[in-house]
């Protein structure tokens, strides 16, 4: 089981915890780059792909794709209130 964390580059709260830990944490430079980050950890045989609340709001191919895809869970995580 691969998992891993997706999150923008401006995002400094989210799976910071994670980051420090060593865990596969990926920042994303430009919002454009959210579909193609999960098709390229899809590929990669990353079956959990944990997602920011913000980076989930600026992926099309969530509810539409990926949903139905039992190879791979897509969890949308909570915001940290900080």
């Amino acid at each position: 089981m691969k998992v891993s964390w997706i999150k923008l580059d401006s995002d400094r709260k989210n799976f910071k915890l994670q980051e420090n830990l060593g865990f596969d944490v990926f920042s994303l430079e430009h919002d454009a780059d959210v579909d193609k980050k999960i098709d390229e950890l899809i590929t990669n045989k990353y079956n959990t792909i944990i997602v920011s609340n913000e980076v989930a709001g600026l992926s099309e191919k969530i509810n539409k794709e990926y949903l139905h895809n039992r190879n791979v869970n897509i969890i949308i995580s909570r915001d940290k209130d900080i």
